[in-house]
């Protein structure tokens, strides 16, 4: 019982830290606010000292090793890692949160309208010359 009041905490922290991150990134209109170099800092600043994830590290990785590293991060469940590629579609990494959406689709037992249409859209922003 302890271990699972651990896991769900665990869940709900990286939940808030997520949010604070997508609230900071898109403000309060919900909209994508201007992206720069300062933005990426604070988010990897932030899940660095927040939830010990190493956001320069998971950007380099490749898509296996990056879906086993999140797999190993405890707090990062379907919902959280859904969230989390919104961060990395925001960020500019569209591949990465590709690769989330689609891992999401296959763990996933439940259909979702709405990540259908994000994976539909970044695969749309992937193959536009540029």
């Amino acid at each position: 019982m302890e271990q699972r009041d651990y896991i769900l905490r665990e869940i709900e922290k990286i939940g808030m830290i997520l949010q604070k991150i997508i609230f900071r990134l898109f403000g309060k209109s919900g909209t994508a606010s201007v992206q720069d170099n300062k933005q990426l800092e604070e988010t990897a600043m932030d899940l660095q000292d927040l939830a010990d994830f190493h956001l320069a590290g998971f950007i380099q990785m490749d898509r296996q090793d990056a879906i086993r590293y999140l797999e190993s991060q405890e707090g990062f469940n379907l919902k959280n890692i859904e969230d989390f590629s919104l961060i990395l579609e925001k960020l500019g990494f569209t591949d990465k949160a590709l690769w989330l959406l689609e891992y999401c689709r296959m763990k996933d037992k439940t259909y979702s309208f709405e990540r259908e249409n994000r994976i539909a859209t970044l695969q749309s922003r992937i193959k536009e010359p540029r």
